[in-house]
């Protein structure tokens, strides 16, 4: 049910955040991922859509979908 293996990118950084007394900190995870997250892809035919991860099949792979109707992301295997 997966396509062959294309080369794209997803966004799964949140590194900078504010605290409660206002200061700014750099954390230093860059990708968070886990399913059901929802990420944005930078690279490829699907650059600036939004797609939610699926499945992590290892540690530089995920399954992602949009779903197709809705995103026009249909569901594939992605690098992070």
């Amino acid at each position: 049910w997966l396509k062959p293996f294309q080369p794209q990118h997803l966004v799964l950084a949140l590194v900078h955040s504010t605290d409660p007394a206002g200061t700014m900190s750099v954390s230093m995870f860059k990708r968070f991922v886990e399913p059901g997250r929802l990420a944005l892809i930078t690279f490829g035919p699907c650059t600036g859509k939004m797609c939610t991860i699926v499945d992590i099949v290892d540690q530089k792979r995920v399954v992602v979908d949009g779903p197709e109707s809705v995103t026009g992301v249909r569901r594939h295997m992605m690098p992070i």
